[in-house]
């Protein structure tokens, strides 16, 4: 891998820094699936099954549905540790 910049290195320690109390906010706020269902079935159309690939994922909550679908190989890069342990 490629050695990060000053700014991508402060980015990378922001996000680390931050997705323990993102975390807090995200777990006491009610997951509706039916609101991210409805929203990733917008993407279907230009995604209709196979692979997909989700760069600065975060989380991935907002991937829930293609995660649960049988038609998609989700596969999800960060490079924040901190956004990948949710």
């Amino acid at each position: 891998m490629a050695e990060l910049s000053i700014q991508e290195k402060m980015t990378l320690e922001t996000y680390n820094r931050t997705a323990a109390g993102r975390r807090k906010v995200v777990n006491n706020t009610p997951f509706n699936p039916n609101f991210w269902l409805s929203e990733t079935r917008k993407l279907t159309r230009f995604v209709p099954q196979g692979n997909f690939l989700d760069i600065g994922c975060g989380d991935a909550r907002h991937t829930w549905p293609f995660r649960q679908d049988g038609n998609f190989n989700y596969v999800g890069i960060d490079l924040s540790d901190g956004m990948l342990t949710e």
